[in-house]
């Protein structure tokens, strides 16, 4: 078989201008907390991950389940069941990969700067978060605890000084209702900001046990109040309250022994 490559020039090199020739590509300044301080991205000597919310809703992340195809090295199981779901960095990490359920997570997960010690919130749908960062790697107790796999920070969005709000509602046809909203704005000028959001989610049964019960299926209420409170130019202080009520009936595996089919037992 003979092979015959044609190659099409657009044009002789010198002919493009000089000052296309000294362009130089430009990268946006991506800003983390991962150090309790705004920096960039490329002056922090950790390995971050950060998601900001445009990402988050264009790849509709739902939880932090959704982030083990998005991160490298980030993975969630529901290998506890129970509506939880073991977060590991790197191959260490929940009940399958160094821990369990009544000990500390090597993965510290913080909300808002705030330790979440519950294994269920990996399973919980977000509400309104501004940015996702996950730290790779050990984690000293900069946030309040040691954390042997990473840390995973979620925060909220703020509230702003110009009036807004939006409201997004998913279904698909598994029969999952999901919307979210928010709302901010002014309550004082030059004083007091607000923000309230507010989720539900909606997700039917697929599976039945072999009690004849409907299983697989959760409900999940959410809100959300954020006051930003500025007292004086030099003072700013975060009032923050949130709700989450969560109904699931989870789906869990029973391995039996195949290796006599034929036994009594």
């Amino acid at each position: 078989m003979t092979t015959i490559l044609f190659a099409f020039l657009s044009g002789p090199a010198h002919a493009q201008s000089r000052q296309d020739d000294e362009q130089t590509l430009l990268v946006e300044e991506i800003i983390v907390t991962a150090q309790r301080r705004e920096e960039n991205l490329q002056d922090v000597p950790l390995s971050v991950t950060s998601l900001k919310d445009t990402f988050l809703v264009e790849n509709d992340v739902r939880t932090l389940q959704d982030l083990t195809a998005l991160v490298p090295g980030f993975v969630a199981t529901d290998s506890v069941g129970y509506g939880a779901a073991p977060l590991s960095i790197r191959g260490i990490g929940g009940a399958n990969g160094g821990g369990n359920v009544f000990a500390d997570e090597p993965v510290a997960t913080y909300v808002d700067g705030i330790y979440i010690g519950r294994l269920s919130f990996s399973t919980t749908q977000l509400l309104d978060v501004e940015s996702i960062e996950v730290l790779r790697g050990p984690q000293a107790t900069l946030y309040g605890r040691n954390s042997t796999a990473g840390a995973v920070l979620v925060r909220s969005a703020r509230p702003t000084t110009a009036t807004h709000g939006y409201l997004r509602t998913t279904w698909s046809n598994l029969d999952e209702l999901r919307f979210t909203g928010a709302l901010s704005g002014v309550l004082v000028e030059g004083k007091l900001n607000a923000r309230i959001a507010f989720g539900y989610a909606d997700k039917s049964d697929w599976g039945q046990n072999p009690s004849g019960a409907d299983v697989g299926g959760s409900k999940d209420k959410a809100a959300r109040i954020f006051l930003e409170w500025k007292p004086s130019d030099r003072i700013n202080i975060d009032i923050i309250a949130d709700f989450t009520d969560r109904e699931s009936s989870p789906a869990t595996l029973q391995i039996a022994d195949l290796s006599n089919p034929f036994s009594a037992n």
